[in-house]
């Protein structure tokens, strides 16, 4: 069933009778957590633990709109199972970014520990939020090898978001309400074979291929070789 309703109004309930009104409905109602997850990105240099934060932007509208930081009206349809903006206006991002409700949101909801030390966290830009995220930057005690970040984004909104994280160097992890948090081993970029852009230069399954059979071959050569010079010595 598709309900179209306007903030303010009375919400039509996928199951008969009337909601309440949108204006004040909750949270919850107008997420949309089973579109396109949000992502973060983990990094270090040194003692800093760098997270750039990314999301879709009905999800940014929905975020704006449980932080009232959105004025006027928004038309809403069911999706998925969840009450969501009709359209995203890209005003939403822009407004969401410039206010400070957002920067206390976000570092509330993603934090750094190093050996059981909070790292204190900094909004360093929320930019262009819609096209290039949220970049929080966390200053631990020490140079980092391992750090546990939490991410709790938008599960106060609806219990079923998700954000799928990674590091340069290849780890994963899904972070959803019921495993809010994860330890990441970040020493990685440390090690030889770093390449220019940041990530770890693996050999590949021909390069690996190319020299093993260069290595057979110059063993087969050598034993040749060696023969030969047993011959010639025994003659």
């Amino acid at each position: 069933m598709t309900c179209l309703v306007t903030a303010g109004a009375l919400v039509a309930s996928p199951l008969g009778g009337l909601g309440a009104p949108l204006g004040g409905g909750t949270a919850e109602a107008q997420a949309h957590p089973f579109g396109d997850p949000q992502r973060l990105e983990i990094s270090r240099e040194g003692a800093t633990v760098r997270a750039r934060w990314r999301a879709a932007p009905d999800d940014l509208t929905a975020l704006a709109l449980a932080l009232r930081v959105l004025g006027g009206k928004r038309t809403y349809v069911y999706r998925d199972g969840a009450l969501v903006p009709e359209e995203s206006d890209k005003s939403d991002a822009v407004l969401l970014a410039e206010s400070p409700r957002l920067r206390e949101y976000l570092l509330r909801n993603i934090r750094v520990t190093e050996k059981d030390a909070a790292c204190p966290g900094k909004v360093v830009s929320t930019g262009n939020l819609a096209a290039d995220g949220a970049v929080l930057d966390f200053a631990c005690p020490g140079a980092v090898t391992s750090a546990s970040v939490t991410v709790t984004m938008l599960t106060d909104l609806h219990a079923s978001y998700r954000t799928l994280a990674s590091t340069a160097q290849g780890e994963r992890h899904t972070y959803t309400k019921a495993a809010p948090t994860h330890t990441w081993s970040l020493d990685r970029s440390d090690r030889a074979g770093a390449g220019s852009n940041g990530t770890a230069s693996w050999p590949t399954a021909a390069a690996i291929a190319a020299v093993a059979l260069l290595a057979s071959g110059g063993a087969v050569l050598g034993a040749r070789r060696l023969r030969a010079g047993r011959r010639r010595a025994a003659r």
